[in-house]
């Protein structure tokens, strides 16, 4: 039996009476031409520079491309010009500090509709991606963390008659070489999870102690038609196997008002997680309404970053 979280509307009242995030910032990025960037992964680098992964595409149409950017001076540029991967909402993250990247890949062309996929990509010294991983269809948000004792922790979003949407489940494996599509529809589900009618899943993970991983996620629901997309922070115990410490900690009225890709999805907040800036300051940053970049400060203690 699956044991409900906190419910949604409480934890939202909860987030209001907190104010767990201020000084909303959106990000600008003039080589875009006309195109949406969104959904961006954490910042990774590669041979000393910053990078982050986006999303970018036409206000109308979801073929996407994941390209990347360069921080310098607090500012974004166009990083590999040439670079430009079919991919929906990158991911990043680690393995013996070689980096990987991972994305949703879609197949618009099938005869019953778009069907998706994620993958995962080691990037190359020369800044090329060999495909390593394919995920099951129909499955995103998919996301892998090394631990310190080298074991991978491996966060699935199954969706299924007994999941709905999406709910949370969990693998570890010793070895990259163990995971294959099959492991991951197998993974066990968190104890604790989302009620019937919600969904969400893991955006980033942060190992605290080698028994607890702290996450940024999301958590979501249908009101009216319209798709309400949330901020979720919680702590996961790997030995029980459940969530503690859920909230919420982020919706789309805490950011600058901006457009929408459409008036279903003007309350999305699809979060790539959170780290501090120079001023040691913790930031969160988040795709907001599925056509823009904002970042925000979170008042939030992490002294495990």
């Amino acid at each position: 039996m699956v044991i409900k979280l906190e419910n949604i509307d409480q934890m939202l009242k909860n987030h209001r009476l907190r104010q767990d995030i201020s000084e909303p910032e959106d990000l600008k990025f003039k080589f875009s031409k006309n195109k949406d960037v969104y959904n961006p992964s954490t910042e990774f680098c590669f041979k000393g520079k910053k990078i982050i992964a986006v999303r970018t595409e036409e206000r109308n149409s979801e073929k996407s491309k994941t390209c990347f950017l360069e921080k310098n001076d607090g500012n974004f540029y166009k990083f590999k010009e040439n670079v430009n991967l079919p991919l929906q909402d990158p991911f990043i993250f680690k393995i013996a500090n070689e980096n990987y990247l991972g994305g949703v890949k879609v197949n618009f062309q099938n005869k019953l509709g778009p069907v998706w996929w994620t993958e995962v990509f080691q990037i190359e010294e020369d800044f090329t991606f060999k495909r390593i991983f394919k995920g099951p269809k129909g499955m995103k948000d998919i996301r892998l963390l090394q631990l310190k004792d080298g074991n991978l922790v491996v966060f699935t979003r199954p969706q299924n008659p007994a999941t709905g949407d999406g709910k949370i489940g969990i693998l570890v494996i010793s070895d990259f070489d163990q995971l294959d599509a099959k492991s991951i529809l197998n993974a066990e589900l968190l104890k604790n999870n989302f009620a019937n009618g919600t969904w969400g899943g893991v955006n980033q993970a942060i190992e605290v102690t080698p028994d607890v991983i702290f996450i940024i996620g999301h958590i979501a629901c249908y009101k009216n038609n319209v798709r309400h997309y949330y901020v979720l922070a919680a702590y996961i115990d790997l030995k029980q196997k459940v969530i503690f410490g859920e909230k919420i900690i982020a919706e789309r009225k805490d950011f600058l008002e901006g457009p929408a890709k459409r008036n279903d999805l003007k309350d999305i907040v699809f979060p790539s997680g959170i780290f501090k800036n120079g001023k040691n300051n913790i930031i969160l940053m988040a795709g907001v309404s599925d056509c823009e970049i904002q970042i925000a400060k979170f008042n939030y203690n992490c002294d495990f970053l």
